[in-house]
Parts: structure tokens; sequence; C-alpha cells
């Protein structure tokens, strides 16, 4: 599920969770995580938790990251 943010520009951002990106990107969840505590795929944390914005992906999918 994803859940919208209000950022302070005011614009409303959407933030995925480990298993959408997961999803997306066709890859386990472990896999996933792994690839975020790595840093190789751009993230926040939110206290315990581990969200991506929806555009940052995309813009690092276009740019080339390696989703494999």
């Amino acid at each position: 599920m994803e859940k919208t943010e209000t950022v302070e520009t005011g614009e409303a951002r959407s933030l995925l969770k480990v298993g959408d990106v997961a999803r997306r990107l066709q890859l386990g969840r472990q896999t996933c995580y792994l690839k975020l505590r790595r840093g190789e795929i751009p993230s926040v944390r939110i206290g315990r938790t581990v969200r991506v914005d929806e555009l940052e992906l995309e813009r690092w999918i276009s740019a080339g990251g390696d989703a494999s």
C-alpha cells in the first residue's frame, strides 16, 4: 500500500513500503532490504520504518539503477 505525505513544499509525495518497491523492481523483499541497507536504492527512514519516495525511485530507475 502507498502512503501519501505532504513535504515542506506543500506537494503530496507518495512513499512506498519495501514490499511495494520489491514488486516494482521484481526483487525479493530480502534482496530489496539488502539494497536499501547498502544505500543502492534511495530511501528515507521514518522512525524504525523505511520508505522509498516514489518519484525518487522512478528517477533512480531512469538513471540506470540496478534493479537486479
